[in-house]
């Protein structure tokens, strides 16, 4: 037996080894599909239903990761699945969303509004937004220097937001400067 058909038998039984390990890595889940759906979107959407439950876990770079994911994975859903699955979830389910979100990409409206419970800053306490999306705070705090020799350069600043402030005839937060 010649050495380089000698060095690859010996390899042979290492690659089996390896290529069993590899298999064994592997884990097949089954789910019942729900009747007019098929089998992989139902098993997209559990995947996705798992991974934005744990989303309020995550942070930083892991927490955007798992929101591409779950992102991609509705994307794979077509848009009637998708709609009847996000009117079917509960108030308060951490899919909904991301479902809605999907769903306003793809041009479909949303089953009810967005959960609000997870928003920050005040936001679950503000009105609706207008036609336009114009949704402005509750309350807006101005840091500018009012006195000392900065504030020459602060004038023209305050002066410029309030003239935007004043001209604004909607619903206008309460505005408070501070030196």
């Amino acid at each position: 037996m010649t050495t380089t058909a000698h060095h690859g038998v010996a390899r042979l039984p290492a690659l089996l080894i390896a290529m069993l390990l590899a298999a064994s890595c592997s884990t097949v889940s089954t789910l019942s599909a729900p009747a007019g759906t098929s089998a992989p979107m139902t098993v997209a959407l559990a995947q996705a239903e798992t991974l934005a439950r744990n989303d309020v876990t995550l942070t930083g770079q892991a927490r955007e990761a798992n929101r591409a994911r779950i992102e991609q994975l509705l994307a794979a859903i077509d848009n009637s699945t998708l709609a009847r699955e996000a009117a079917a979830l509960p108030a308060g389910d951490p899919l909904y969303n991301f479902a809605g979100h999907a769903l306003l990409n793809r041009g479909l409206g949303l089953p009810r509004a967005f959960d609000q419970s997870d928003l920050r800053f005040g936001a679950s306490d503000r009105p609706a937004a207008d036609s336009d999306g114009y949704r402005p705070p509750l309350k807006v705090g101005v840091l500018l220097p009012l006195s000392g020799e900065l504030s020459k350069a602060a004038v023209p600043v305050r002066d410029g937001l309030l003239a935007g402030y004043y001209a604004e005839h909607r619903r206008r937060p309460d505005i408070q400067f501070y030196d």
